[in-house]
């Protein structure tokens, strides 16, 4: 039996009603993942975010104010001695929400090309104990990536 016929030829539901989507649309920028990596690292200040990750400076302005705009970030005003005011940027609820996506990613990286090897480990701030990433069940069981199935909302369907 070959594979064509199990053809899909179009995603189940319309790229206006997918998450996936969406997402890819507000971060799928990798200017805009490096800042939200910066800020869970606790980087804030806007030429340590320009140095540390290599952003040039037009570029990174851009993409603090879409960012501020969107939700991820907001900034908040500081002073240095009696330098002038200048903005900080942290994340809001929704950017460090982004953890799961993010992280989602490093562990990828991490396994698929750095060939397993890790220059760092994510660990439970209550017990210490390392974290994997994980699909979960509402039973606590952990389901396998290959075991996952889309369920499709009769109002979410393509015509046909």
């Amino acid at each position: 039996m070959s594979n064509s016929d199990n053809r899909i030829s179009a995603a189940p539901i319309d790229l206006d009603d997918c998450g996936m989507a969406k997402a890819a649309e507000m971060l799928g920028d990798k200017w805009r993942l490096l800042i939200l990596r910066e800020a869970f690292y606790g980087v804030k200040r806007f030429d340590d975010l320009k140095n540390d990750a290599n952003i040039p400076r037009a570029t990174l302005a851009n993409r603090l104010k879409a960012m501020v705009k969107d939700g991820l970030l907001e900034g908040m005003e500081y002073r240095d001695g009696t330098a002038r005011a200048r903005t900080e940027y942290g994340l809001t609820a929704r950017g460090r929400a982004t953890a799961k996506i993010l992280l989602a990613m490093m562990y990828w990286a991490d396994e698929y090309l750095d060939e397993g090897k890790t220059p760092l480990d994510m660990i439970s701030g209550e017990t210490g104990a390392i974290l994997d990433l994980a699909f979960v069940g509402p039973d606590g069981q952990v389901v396998a990536a290959e075991n996952i199935l889309p369920r499709i909302h009769s109002n979410s369907r393509r015509d046909k």
